[in-house]
């Protein structure tokens, strides 16, 4: 079934936000499910992007990516009122009903008063519905909430992302005709990078289904950042892009555009750039590119894994700790058999350093190790940070700080666990009781737990 044929117009009911069939010329139209006597206006129709006439002093292409640059290294923040209804990008499960209530509420304040502030809300909850509708697969009714939201807003941005959303929505059911058609309307030589990047992940998406990777490529560029993409759709752009390298031969570019990416995302953008490649097994997307990659990231995650431990500094008390256990020997040899006057004691003294040097050490090694397990071998996990405290000890100028989290994973219920990591002081700031942590957990062993910084 075609969902999002543009030829149909889809919206929700004013009363009971169920999906309905509205017509292209508007009337009033009785909702099936509520009976709500439904008056809808004639649709308006949007002139394709080609059709409107050149901006009277035109900005050239280097001066308009100068100033899309200047916007980028924004995170997709909702507004402070919204994020008590949120899990991750969802709705939390407790919250659906409210957040909908809250969401027709909204969209009678845009209608009736046009503020911007509540339009500004209306289009953050309408982006964090269409995900929740996209995880539990119900098209219907993102496209309802999708359609009605485009009629409702009237900022340029938001109705450019909402138009590109709903295109790559078609363009997934293999409707390129329909995707093509939402899209028709976008700028795609926009001074705002939300807009920008929403067209150009559509345009790509679009033409990787048509085969055209030479088009990909002049959208999105052929190198990691060589385009401004706004922080929410770099993940996806990077996969479009090297999968375009990959299908013109170019592996190593695509290994090169993959790794630059994983090394500047969050643990949760690259979940999202693996899950995207997973949710189309049919377009077998960067087969070869992602699987090496992704092993190239491993080993420099594995590394900052050990180092985040203090592994190397271990390694080198370990084996101060057992030179000092020479001297030790020779101080013990000299006061038993040569009658060195004060020896036995000194090198008592030194072998008690070297001892606790060399059981420091090789208590730095063994978490070493085990970081570098868990980072190569332990399942993905979210855990809400509880509780962080200083452990007084500094490696490096870096502090080693114990955190307590609870773990949330798919199979098991919620359970907390403890454990000690070193945290660089960039990141300190962001460790606040409450908010959410990547981690890695030992596959056998839950109560193994380690903060994953790359």
């Amino acid at each position: 079934m075609r969902h999002f044929d543009n030829q149909l117009r889809v919206l929700l009911c004013e009363s009971c936000g169920a999906p309905l069939e509205a017509p292209l010329a508007g009337g009033q139209l009785p909702c099936a499910y509520c009976g709500a006597l439904n008056q809808f206006a004639e649709r308006e129709l949007e002139a394709p992007a080609a059709a409107m006439p050149a901006p009277s002093a035109p900005v050239d292409e280097a001066t308009r990516l100068d100033r899309l640059r200047a916007q980028d290294g924004t995170p997709w923040q909702p507004p402070q009122s919204l994020r008590r209804l949120l899990a991750g990008s969802v709705f939390a499960p407790a919250k659906v009903q409210e957040a909908f209530a809250i969401y027709q509420a909204t969209r009678k304040e845009v209608k009736t008063t046009g503020s911007p502030d509540a339009a500004e809300r209306l289009f953050f909850l309408t982006l964090i519905a269409n995900n929740y509708y996209v995880l539990n697969d119900e098209p219907d009714r993102r496209r309802a909430i999708l359609e009605t939201s485009l009629e409702v807003l009237y900022l340029p941005r938001h109705k450019q992302v909402l138009r590109a959303t709903l295109a790559t929505a078609a363009a997934k059911e293999r409707d390129l005709q329909a995707a093509e058609a939402w899209l028709a309307p976008c700028d795609p030589r926009s001074d705002d990078l939300e807009s920008d990047s929403a067209y150009r992940a559509a345009r790509a998406f679009i033409d990787t289904l048509r085969g055209d990777y030479e088009n990909v490529l002049a959208v999105l560029g052929a190198a990691d950042d060589q385009i401004p993409i706004h922080d929410a759709r770099d993940p996806v752009c990077a996969v479009l892009r090297a999968n375009a390298l990959e299908r013109r031969g170019d592996i190593e570019g695509a290994v090169a555009a993959l790794s630059a990416r994983m090394g500047k995302e969050s643990a949760n953008g690259r979940v999202a750039m693996e899950a995207f490649v997973q949710r189309y097994p049919a377009l077998s997307l960067c087969p070869l590119s992602l699987p090496q990659a992704t092993a190239l990231h491993t080993e420099r995650a594995v590394a900052l894994a050990s180092r985040s431990t203090g592994a190397g500094t271990g390694n080198v008390l370990y084996g101060l700790g057992l030179l000092m256990l020479v001297p030790t020997g020779i101080c013990l040899v000299g006061g038993l058999f040569l009658g060195w006057a004060g020896a036995i004691p000194a090198g008592l003294s030194i072998g008690f350093t070297g001892l606790l040097l060399a059981g420091m050490g090789k208590g730095l090694r063994k978490s070493g190790e085990q970081a570098v397990y868990l980072r190569r071998h332990g399942l993905p996990a979210r855990g809400r940070l509880e509780q962080i405290e200083t452990t007084g000890t500094e490696i490096n100028g870096v502090p080693l700080m114990a955190l307590t989290v609870t773990i949330t994973r798919d199979d098991q219920a919620p359970y907390q666990a403890s454990f000690r990591q070193l945290v660089p002081s960039g990141l300190q700031g962001q460790l606040q009781p409450g908010v959410e942590l990547p981690l890695r957990v030992h596959p056998d062993k839950p109560g193994e737990v380690m903060l994953e910084m790359l």
